[in-house]
């Protein structure tokens, strides 16, 4: 969309107490009020882009400065106040709110299915859930199951494609279980959807695949490592140590590096039955005792995908999604977004 150019009326709601922070402003910047700000490697305040560091909060005022003056930290600028050192690191001093903010999408990757998770900063005044590595991060896309043989073709696959979930509504109702509803081939984007398992697959009917494309996402492959079922007092927890764990990234093979198998059992155990993922936090959730009888101090054999080294466009997170906004004076919706929440929570 591109950085503002004049003040911006943004909405917002205090989680609580108000929070308001006073920062620096970087030489040479402006930060008009209403905008994303971000804290650079200097510690200096600037507007939020797709490369700056932490998200801060929204400009709120300039201290000092006359009610609705931006920050114009730029030498020889007739504002209020106006040091002898204007245009140096520093010289202004700008307000923040930590906040749930009313924020522009800046494309069409947030939605009502996107509500509780992080998104992402594209410049000073909206967010998307493209994290920087390409364009775009993920696909959502529908296609009917057919006939049989009940094989789709994803659209996005030139150079394959990097994981697949599939679900009966956009974003929830019936999340289906890769390996027992369904499969697919990273390869060739070819998903063949599995009539008659737990999840009550059907043929001629709609469902949605949210996946991503390989040749825009850096992704790396851990290889296949051993592990252990964590026990009940550790609430079944098991840390990858890698984050951003490519979604849908278990294709659950036990012919394959990628996947969960559990060599006690000589199973393979399937993604959202018998363990669940934070993908961006790289914690898997196991559940003894489901279809693939996994219990707790079973020795696994696990392999996944993982986003590798950020290249310098790599977006900062905004927040999390809060609620999604269709009746706030703009034809196009718009997201609440909570600054005060960029983090995956601890388990």
């Amino acid at each position: 969309m591109g950085l503002l150019t004049s003040a911006r009326n943004t909405p917002f709601k205090d989680t609580g107490t108000p929070i308001m922070i006073p920062l620096p402003v970087e030489a040479g910047t402006t930060i008009y009020l209403g905008g994303l700000v971000a804290v650079d490697a200097s510690g200096m305040a600037v507007p939020a882009t797709s490369v700056a560091g932490m998200i801060a909060g929204v400009a709120m005022r300039v201290v000092g400065a006359n009610f609705g003056e931006d920050a114009h930290n730029i030498a020889a600028y007739p504002m209020i106040p106006n040091p002898v050192n204007l245009g140096a690191a520093g010289a202004v001093i700008i307000e923040v709110r930590r906040c749930i903010a009313l924020l522009d999408i800046n494309d069409g990757t947030v939605g009502q299915a996107q509500v509780g998770q992080m998104c992402f900063a594209a410049d000073d005044h909206s967010v998307s859930m493209n994290d920087g590595w390409g364009e775009p991060s993920y696909v959502n896309e529908t296609h009917s199951s057919g006939t049989s043989p009940f094989a789709v073709t994803l659209t996005h696959v030139t150079g394959g494609v990097s994981g697949v979930s599939v679900h009966s509504t956009s974003g929830g109702g019936t999340i289906y279980a890769q390996g027992l509803d369904y499969t697919f081939v990273p390869t060739t984007g070819v998903v063949t959807l599995i009539p008659g398992g737990p999840g009550g697959i059907v043929a001629s009917t709609t469902y949605y695949f949210d996946y991503m494309n390989t040749t825009v996402e850096p992704v790396v492959v851990a290889a296949a490592t051993a592990a252990t079922i964590p026990t009940a007092a550790l609430g079944y927890h098991l840390d990858l140590k890698h984050e951003n764990i490519v979604v849908g990234s278990f294709i659950g093979s036990s012919t394959s590096v990628i996947g969960i198998t559990d060599t006690t059992q000589s199973s393979v155990l399937a993604e959202g039955v018998d363990f669940d993922v934070d993908y961006q936090a790289g914690i898997i959730t196991f559940i003894p005792g489901a279809a693939g009888t996994a219990t707790a101090g079973d020795t696994l054999s696990l392999g996944y995908r993982y986003k590798g080294i950020a290249p310098t466009a790599a977006r900062p997170v905004a927040g999390r999604i809060w609620q999604i906004e269709t009746t706030y004076g703009s034809s196009a919706p718009m997201a609440w977004v909570n600054l005060n929440d960029q983090a995956v929570a601890a388990v």
